[in-house]
């Protein structure tokens, strides 16, 4: 049952019995068994205003122009938007370029309320939860490119069964199971455009998002742009059908370990890490044998992890080296790695039926850099309460912001949380910093003792009913 929230402003406008679709939902994306099989551009694209041409001034075609004229310089409405074909005001806001019956919102000035940055398990709840307290979320996910390894829906687009998702008792395919999130979130209203964003303007509200082609205008920004696993770039680690990645290459222990294809199986852990570590550790209840590949003769990990992983009987070091290859068969996917002394340059075969890179993760955050605060490795910082970051109405969710769980239901937590956060700033209520005050959309701070109120002027005053009363006396 859909949630009963109380109106907001209609995301549509009628002049004179004229209809202007500026920013309608109509989505005609189709599915196949290929998440990345959609029509992006249908999606996005629109009916043209149409109108009758006036034959005089004053009659209703440039009275309409004029009334869309105030529109633009309101700000409701942008000059492309305006547009009014034949008519002299219409040519006079610059906006005469029809492209037949219908125009690309990517060739245009876009504003929305809500701005979603990626579209893996957090960015499609933040959709879903905003979509239905009728915020009218706009979805921008990153084009597929296999030399970036970005696949629209998120790193479950590499995965293949996943069993831990809570509601799937037999288990899900990864990407089967994006399908299900992103429908959902068509179901109320999402939008969805898939472009690469060049740069990001947060010095100010509404935020500005850049393309190649189109300005973004956002009222509220949630960034769920994710992390990617680091790789090690030798043959065979590529995605299927140019490597085994998805077929016996895996980034995630915990995701894919218990598996059948990995039990019983020898597999190789790469790195030297914490990560690398616990990975091992994790794959020994599964694994006949872990042999962890270490380019130098001792390890990075700490001193309680590496002595764990020394204790286990499964675990077996490979001190000096590194992975060269890894070799397979499309049939029987991985059956060996080629490891290269580090030493001696010498080249020998493990046989093996799976490898687990472990050699940590990078958020994918260069785009905000200098502009919101991060850690030293470059994820997100945000209130231990909430999804805020340290710029009011900008919020992340998921792997953008958790560098300890990376989990598909934890990242579709903090999508949740980062929906709620956002409408909660756009009802004018307080929201949660990491410095421990509140902030309203109006730009009033509320100290985090909540006994003194900062105005968006700079004026000071105190949170309390009697003095806020006798002040506005």
């Amino acid at each position: 049952m859909l949630s009963q929230k109380r109106g907001r402003t209609a995301r549509w406008i009628r002049i004179l019995g004229h209809g202007i679709g500026w920013g309608l939902p109509g989505s005609t994306n189709s599915y196949a068994n290929s998440y990345t099989i959609r029509a992006t551009e249908n999606a996005n694209r629109f009916p043209a205003i149409q109108y009758a041409a006036a034959p005089e001034p004053g009659a209703v075609g440039t009275q309409a122009s004029r009334l869309l004229m105030c529109f633009v310089a309101r700000g409701v409405l942008s000059r492309r938007d305006a547009c009014v074909p034949n008519d002299p005001v219409a040519t006079a806001l610059g906006s005469d370029t029809m492209e037949g019956d219908q125009y690309s919102l990517a060739k245009q000035e876009l504003r929305r309320q809500v701005v979603i940055i990626g579209s893996g398990p957090a960015g499609l709840t933040a959709a879903i939860y905003t979509g239905r307290a009728n915020l009218g979320p706009l979805l921008i996910d990153a084009p597929s490119d296999a030399e970036k390894q970005t696949t629209p829906g998120g790193q479950l687009m590499i995965t293949t069964e996943v069993e831990n998702y809570p509601g799937f008792s037999q288990g899900v395919q990864g990407p089967d199971l994006m399908v299900e999130f992103r429908k959902q979130a068509e179901r109320f209203g999402t939008e969805f455009l898939e472009k690469w964003i060049t740069h990001v303007d947060l010095s100010e509200r509404p935020f500005t998002l850049f393309t190649d082609d189109s300005i973004i205008k956002a009222e509220t920004l949630i960034i769920a742009s994710g992390a990617s696993a680091k790789w090690l770039g030798v043959p065979g680690e590529a995605k299927t059908p140019k490597g085994f990645g998805g077929n016996g290459v895996s980034a995630c222990a915990t995701c894919d370990g218990p598996l059948p294809a990995f039990r019983n199986k020898r597999l190789v852990v790469v790195g030297g890490g914490d990560t690398a570590m616990e990975e091992a550790t994790f794959l020994t209840r599964y694994a006949a044998r872990v042999y962890v590949v270490h380019r130098r003769d001792k390890l990075r990990a700490s001193k309680i992890m590496q002595e764990k992983a020394f204790r286990n009987e499964k675990i077996e070091f490979i001190w000096d080296a590194e992975v060269a290859g890894i070799l397979g068969t499309p049939e029987h996917g991985v059956t060996g790695v080629r490891i290269r002394n580090t030493v001696d340059e010498e080249h020998f075969t493990l046989d093996c039926e799976g490898v687990f890179i472990a050699i940590g993760h990078k958020p994918n955050t260069d785009l905000f850099k200098g502009q919101i605060e991060m850690d030293a490795v470059g994820y997100i910082k945000t209130s231990h309460r909430t999804t805020a970051t340290n710029i009011p109405g900008v919020f992340a969710c998921g792997d953008v912001q958790d560098s300890v769980y990376r989990q598909a239901v934890t990242a579709a937590g903090t999508g949740c949380m980062s929906a709620l956060d956002a409408e909660r700033f756009l009802d004018h209520l307080p929201v949660a910093m990491p410095t421990g005050e509140e902030v309203t959309i109006e730009g009033e701070h509320i100290s985090p003792d909540h006994l003194k109120i900062i105005r968006a002027n700079g004026e000071v005053v105190m949170n309390e009913p009697e003095v806020a009363f006798a002040e506005e006396k």
